[in-house]
């Protein structure tokens, strides 16, 4: 194949002289389900302009009365066959092939499973450590809703309401009952890979603070982060005009497995 071009791409309906494929026609069909067939119109009354890629003479009566007989074989005869096998056993095929892939997923999902560390915490619901950000906010809820456990948790006081499709994941409500925006992530450097303007989070909640402090970060809209600890809290500065507080659910598991 050339360069670029997908076995797709070659499929289709071409009008032929001497049955050598010389341009490919797709309109001859209404059916957009063209790319499934290769069908040749081989006609000797097709005259090919002088580089042979086209035929010049599609003005000419017999070369209209050819493509219309065409076009009413395709769309009377071979489309309404095609859509009686092809098609119906494609879509058999189709359905247990997504059948399949779908057990074969979850297959390699119960075997992950049981590769991913225990927490080791009873008094609450979560069993593994998490490895993707939805556990993390599994986690964080089971933390704060634990009479004992939520004392550990700084800052946020209540979940107002997740929506992974906003901008930011979380409204909370902290400890002075104000309203702020919090961004759930698996590992704080996966904060840097996503589109987040810094006014659009006052606090993040990880799993794995993975970044070295003092290691500065830049956001995609251009503005730069520090990583910087202050006793045990890590805190993100944005120059002197903003702290962003970390919460990193990892040394509060770990606090926790302690006590």
């Amino acid at each position: 194949m050339r360069q670029g071009e997908t076995l797709k791409s070659r499929f289709g309906i071409y009008l032929a002289k001497d049955f050598i494929p010389i341009v490919k026609r797709n309109d001859l069909t209404t059916n957009p389900n063209y790319h499934h067939f290769d069908i040749l119109i081989n006609s000797q009354t097709f005259e090919l302009t002088a580089d042979r890629n086209n035929i010049s003479n599609e003005d000419d009566p017999k070369v209209k009365w050819v493509l219309e007989r065409a076009r009413k074989i395709i769309e009377e005869e071979i489309m309404p066959i095609a859509e009686e096998s092809y098609f119906k056993l494609r879509k058999y095929e189709e359905i247990d092939k997504a059948i399949r892939d779908k057990k074969n997923e979850i297959q390699l999902r119960l075997e992950k499973f049981d590769t991913i560390a225990n927490l080791n915490i009873s008094e609450i619901p979560i069993l593994k450590s998490p490895d993707n950000e939805s556990q993390v906010s599994l986690l964080f809820t089971s933390l704060i809703s634990n009479s004992e456990m939520k004392n550990e948790i700084k800052y946020i006081k209540k979940i107002g309401q997740y929506s992974h499709q906003s901008t930011t994941d979380m409204i909370c409500i902290d400890n002075e009952n104000n309203k702020v925006l919090v961004e759930i992530e698996y590992k704080l450097s996966s904060l840097f890979k996503h589109d987040h303007p810094y006014e659009t989070f006052d606090y993040v909640v990880c799993w794995d603070v993975d970044l070295d402090i003092n290691e500065k970060k830049r956001l995609r809209d251009g503005n730069v982060l520090v990583l910087k600890k202050e006793g045990e809290k890590w805190i993100l500065k944005y120059g002197a005009q903003k702290v962003i507080p970390i919460i990193e659910l990892k040394s509060v598991i770990n606090k926790i497995r302690k006590i």
